[in-house]
Formats: structure tokens, C-alpha cells, sequence
């Protein structure tokens, strides 16, 4: 039997079964600001060109084990519940990746402070140029790794509070106006970040750069992908998650979530761990609920693309359901009998079981999740997400939405915003297939009109369509539930070439003058199809690589007439408000 067929089959019997539904007066959710335009925040780490926080240490690696000769040794580092370290073996020489090789950071003197006792150098990139208690200069250059190196600590008075400042500092009073000097500010003083770090932990250019976005998505910050040969848990308990005193922000601790969606004054939207306890979920809103403005409203999303099969998350939401809900969970999700449920595998029988038992157990998670955020952060602040593939709502979103809940609901009584990823553009194998890029069509192509850019239009060829069809098709299908609305929680050119020489040429086209262009006319299909729904850009500034040239930016500061993605971002949200919004210019 085709994979169509099971496919098609299952879900029939699945969702069309006859089941007793519980009518239920609509509920009211908030709406997002008109013209609501946002974006998906990029992992903060060692390796990005993004520097959201002043202190470097927060997105740096983890500790590495080794020795004076021997970089990684496979030895425990002994840490306290912050991160930081209590103690070293005979021999033992613990290292930190602060800054990647190739990632863009701001070049200069740094400042490095910490507290306690033990021999540190900098190795790498950076050199110390003045020494103090407690207290270093150092310069770091342009390119190369940077690499704390820490070779002795004293048990009675452990390092710890490590905190390496980036050059420069903000305006006082103005947080996201960045100086080198008192003259850049005008009367106003150049305070350096050590000085209000606790208070400001944000790093004024980024901050400047996301200020025009109403809606921030912390996909990234939170953590919220795993790729199938990702072993990581995703954390179950509120203990497993960082705090503002831990070392390493990562994930990012909610409270500095919460601080920045107020510092720039923009709703959060949370993508929570799939297969989480209602105790981490709880607690996790009550920390927004303390630290977040009144008047800000809260995305909630149960877990990333739950229907992608290229994400551990899927298959586990999967095998969760199939443990939860069948009566012979082997028999049915394991017949290999490895012990291992809705393994991932080429799509058969097994795996179409286990895609009906993980789409009832995400709606039960779903609608559970959506209920605790209500309580803990009241019905009126909660704009409740449901995710789903872009283009397929007819053989994805909707069987999910009609998913009947033990109560007798329906999973589309409980949800306000279905969310989609409309991208255009796609993996690409040649160079010759980016060659028409920027040329419009000359004839109607999938339905897009005369005159659509190729990319948008799609290939005639696609037996899916392009991106202009999908989305149509979306938006009509979504007529049947007129209380939710359609939002993009991602969304934006999606050019990929897995090669050092293919990577080079999507970061040629992504820097084309031409792709503004390109980009406005996406926008504008978008605001003209789903009546100026919100849309999220995948993602804030980053570098472009083989795995994509997904930044907005490739770097923090880059200016914007090279930045033409940014560029036709703040176009359509000055089109949509009326006015240029923050500084972006």
C-alpha cells in the first residue's frame, strides 16, 4: 500500500470517527497589534555573530576537560549549580570556547572580572594587556577562537562570577544607544557595561536591532529543536532550566526572557519543551507573570513543528502517544522489538500508527498547556498556538483542530492562532538553479499571476505548488474556523546549499540589492492574502553558512543598505504602522 494510501486511510478512520463533541461558547483571545510584524531570535552561543548580552560568558561552551597538552580528555569537570567550577583534578585543565573562529564580534579591549582564586590565561584570539585583583584587559582580535583557560582553582575560594564585558558601553538613559566614549553621547555620559550589567544585561546594538518587532519568538533561546542525531533530553523539570546566576544561558532563563520582551516592548512568544511536566510549564508562567509588563500578552506554542519528521520532537510526541494510548504499545509502534517506539524510519504502516497516536497526544498536551498558561497568567494575556505544515492544513492542520479531547472538545475550541512557515525559495543542489531568482513569470504559474517572482510563483513542475498557492490554499481552508486566525511563526527566503561553494552563492543572492525587492513582494502577498496577518522572519542576525543564510543580518550592526532582508522588513512595517519604527536606520 502507497504511503498516500495508509496515510489517507488512517486518518480517515482517525479523524472522522463518530464522537460526541461538547458545544462551547467562542472564547475571546487578545488580538495582535495591527500591522504586528515579528521575529524568531537566533541561538545565542559562541559560535553566532549576534551578541545579545554584554557579558560574552553567557553564550559561551560548555567547560572542556584536558590537560597542558591534550585539549579534550574525557574527565568530569567538578561545577557547582551555577556552572561554575569548585575544583581540578591533579593535571586537570578546564578550557572555554568564549568566541567561535569565524564568528563576527566587536574587536577591541574587553574586561574581564570574576571573583575567588586560580591561575586563568586567555588563549586564541585574545591577549591580556593589564592585570588587576579580580579584574583583566583584554584584547581580542578579529578572527580566531578565543579560549578561557583555567589550570588551577582554590577549593576554599573557587573561581566563580566570571564575566567578560564587550568594548564600549550605552548612553545613559538611552539602553539601546551604543558608545565608545562621553562624546558619542552627546551631555550625557558613556557608562561601560560592567557598570549597570545586572540592570541592562542587553547589548544596546541588539537591542536597537529587533526594536521595529512587536512579536519575539524565542524558538532559539529556549532551545526548542532537536535534530535526529541530537541525544539530548529536552528538559522535563523547572530545575532542569537556567537561572540569571547560571553561568551559561542555555536555555535562555525565563526571567531574562520576560526582561527583554520589556525592554523592547514586545510580546514573547514561547516555545515550551514537548514533554514537559505541568510543573516546569506552571512555574515557567508564574516567572513570566512576576517579570513581564501587565500589558504585555504571551504566545504559547507546545513544542517546534511537531509535524516535521526530521526533528526528534516528532517522533518522540509520537512514541509518547503510543505509550500513552495503545494497548499493546510494542506490538503496534516497535515491531523490530528494539525497544525503541515510532523509531524513524521510511514512512509504512507503523509509522502512519504512530503519526495518529503522537497527533492525539500533542492535542491533549496541547489543550492541557493552553489551559495552565490561562490560569496561571489570566484568559486575556494568552494567545494560544497551534503549529502546522505550510500547505497542508487540509491533510495536517485540519485533522488536528478536530482532534476530540477527553472532555468531548474539540483541540480547535481551544486554539486562537494556526501558525504556518511561509517560505520561499529551497535547498538548492547547482548553482545553475539560482540563476532565475530575481526573474518574474510570464505566465500564471500555480495560480500566482503574470509578473510573480520564480521562487514565489514555485516551479511549474512542483506537484505541490509554490509558496503563492499554498498559502491560498491555507487561508481558504481556514474560513471553516472563523475565530482563528492564521499568523507565520516563521517565515522568509529559504535558500540553502549544503557545500562551501553552493553556501557561498545563497549568501550572494541573500545580498543581492535585488532580494529586497523580492522579499517586499512576499510580504505584500502575505499582508494582501491573510489581511495583514502577523508575520515572524526566521531569524535575528547571524552568520550565513552551509546550513543556511538565515539572518536577517550576517552580523549585529551590519548597516542596513547591506542588509537588504532587513531593509524590506522595515519597509513593510513602516507601510503597516505608518512610521519608521526604533532606530533601525
Amino acid at each position: 500500500m502507497s504511503r498516500a494510501k495508509i496515510t489517507l486511510l488512517l486518518l480517515a478512520l482517525f479523524t472522522f470517527a463518530p464522537a460526541r463533541t461538547v458545544a462551547r461558547k467562542p472564547e475571546a483571545a487578545p488580538a495582535p497589534d495591527a500591522g504586528a510584524v515579528g521575529i524568531n531570535l537566533a541561538r545565542a552561543s559562541h559560535w553566532s555573530s549576534s551578541q545579545p548580552f554584554v557579558d560574552a560568558i553567557r553564550v559561551a561552551d560548555d567547560w572542556v576537560s584536558g590537560t597542558v597538552s591534550e585539549f579534550r580528555d574525557g574527565r568530569e569537570i567538578a561545577v557547582d549549580e551555577h556552572g561554575w567550577i569548585r575544583k581540578l583534578e591533579p593535571g586537570q585543565v578546564a578550557r572555554m570556547v568564549i568566541l567561535g573562529d569565524e564568528a563576527v564580534r566587536p574587536v577591541g579591549t574587553y574586561t574581564f572580572v570574576f571573583e575567588g582564586k586560580g591561575a586563568i590565561r586567555f588563549d586564541g584570539a585574545g591577549k591580556i594587556v593589564e592585570r588587576k585583583d579580580g579584574r583583566m584587559k583584554v584584547e581580542v582580535a578579529e578572527r580566531g577562537v578565543l579560549l578561557l583557560v583555567v589550570s588551577s582553582v582554590d577549593p576554599k575560594d573557587p573561581l566563580r562570577n566570571l564575566r567578560l564585558f564587550y568594548p564600549g558601553g550605552r548612553c545613559e538613559g538611552a539602553p539601546s544607544t551604543y558608545c565608545t566614549s562621553d562624546a558619542a553621547c552627546g551631555e550625557r555620559r558613556c557608562v561601560p557595561f560592567e557598570e549597570n550589567a545586572d540592570e541592562e544585561p542587553f547589548h544596546p546594538t541588539f537591542l536597537e536591532e529587533i526594536a521595529p518587532f512587536s512579536v519575539l519568538r524565542f524558538l532559539d533561546w529556549m532551545d526548542a529543536n532537536r535534530e535526529l542525531d541530537d541525544p539530548r533530553p529536552f528538559p522535563e523539570r523547572f530545575d532542569d532550566w537556567p537561572t540569571p546566576r547560571h553561568r551559561r544561558y542555555h536555555p535562555v532563563p525565563f526571567e531574562i526572557i520576560a526582561k527583554l520582551a520589556n525592554r523592547a516592548e514586545a510580546d514573547p512568544w514561547l516555545t515550551l519543551p514537548p514533554l514537559a511536566s505541568d510543573d516546569l510549564y506552571r512555574k515557567a508562567f508564574r516567572v513570566m507573570k512576576r517579570v513581564l509588563a501587565p500589558e504585555r500578552k504571551v504566545y504559547v506554542e507546545l513544542g517546534n513543528e511537531l509535524w516535521n519528521d526530521i526533528f526528534r520532537q516528532y517522533h518522540a510526541m509520537n512514541a509518547a502517544g503510543c505509550l500513552a494510548r495503545s494497548s499493546a504499545p510494542t506490538a503496534e509502534c516497535d515491531p523490530d522489538g528494539n525497544g525503541i517506539l515510532c523509531e524513524p524510519g521510511p514512512w509504512d504502516e507503523m509509522q502512519a500508527r504512530c503519526r495518529i497516536h503522537g497527533l492525539t497526544e500533542q492535542a491533549a498536551r496541547s489543550a492541557k498547556l493552553f489551559a495552565i498558561a490561562r490560569e496561571e497568567l489570566g484568559p486575556a494575556r494568552v494567545v494560544r498556538v497551534l503549529a502546522g505544515q505550510f500547505g497542508a492544513f487540509d491533510t495536517r492542520g485540519g485533522p488536528m483542530l478536530e482532534t476530540v479531547l477527553p472532555d468531548g472538545s474539540r483541540l480547535a475550541d481551544h486554539v486562537d492562532v494556526y501558525a504556518v512557515a511561509p517560505y520561499f525559495g529551497t535547498k538548492v543542489d547547482t548553482k545553475k538553479e539560482l540563476a532565475g531568482v530575481f526573474e518574474r513569470t510570464r505566465s500564471t504559474i500555480h495560480g500566482a499571476p503574470p509578473g510573480t517572482f520564480q521562487p514565489i510563483a514555485g516551479k511549474a513542475s512542483a506537484p505541490w505548488g509554490g509558496p503563492y498557492s499554498r498559502l491560498q490554499s491555507d487561508v481558504r481552508a481556514l474560513r471553516a474556523y472563523p475565530r482563528i486566525r492564521i499568523a507565520a511563526y516563521e517565515g522568509g527566503p529559504h535558500f540553502v546549499g549544503y557545500t562551501d561553494e553552493l553556501a557561498r552563492e545563497v549568501a550572494r543572492v541573500n545580498r543581492d540589492s535585488r532580494m529586497k525587492a523580492l522579499y517586499a513582494s512576499f510580504l505584500e502577498l502575505w499582508d494582501r492574502a491573510t489581511g495583514g496577518a502577523l508575520f515572524l522572519h526566521y531569524a535575528s542576525s547571524n552568520a550565513w553558512g552551509r546550513h543556511g543564510a538565515w539572518g536577517v543580518k550576517e552580523y549585529q550592526g551590519q548597516p542596513v543598505k547591506d542588509a537588504p532582508k532587513y531593509d524590506a522588513l522595515l519597509d513593510y512595517i513602516e507601510k503597516k504602522r505608518g512610521a519608521r519604527a526604533g532606530k533601525a536606520r
